[in-house]
């Protein structure tokens, strides 16, 4: 769709997901679920991912760098549709199954790129995603002590 199509289309909807992740001898392995309706119209959508990764080095080199081999994870995802609440099924649904390769900066920042397939005919053949993303360190810790008024 071109862009200036795209920016006249509003979109109201509700999207909630439960992401849950776990960690075991290096891998982590993650699995979310997603529901979103659209607000003009019926029906629920649902939609799951399920990925595995880990670093491509466990243990953390002595010395100060960024390009160690532990700043830098591979793994694999698959997601999808589920279909609706009406419909809950695979069938006629788009599924994806990509790759992904993440540099995590000790400063919080991570760069992230996934060359994606599609598994079925209603799927984009292939999509490139990617990814920059920050992490706040003890930012909830922050936000409460902004809120009781500072110190604690």
């Amino acid at each position: 769709m071109p862009n200036a199509i795209a920016r006249q289309e509003v979109q109201h909807e509700i999207e909630t997901k439960l992401i849950l992740s776990s960690d075991f001898k290096g891998w982590n392995i993650s699995e979310n679920f997603i529901a979103e309706k659209s607000l003009a119209h019926a029906p629920w959508e649902f939609g799951y991912a399920w990925g595995v990764n880990r670093p491509i080095r466990l243990a953390a080199s002595p010395l100060d760098c960024n390009l160690c081999r532990e700043n830098w994870r591979a793994g694999v995802e698959i997601y999808g549709e589920t279909g609706t609440l009406d419909r809950f099924t695979l069938h006629g649904t788009s599924q994806y199954l990509a790759r992904i390769v993440s540099w995590e900066l000790p400063n919080g920042t991570t760069f992230r790129i996934s060359p994606t397939f599609g598994l079925t005919d209603q799927a984009y053949r292939f999509m490139l995603r990617v990814g920059v993303s920050y992490e706040y360190p003890a930012l909830g810790r922050r936000v409460k002590q902004f809120f009781q008024g500072g110190s604690q």
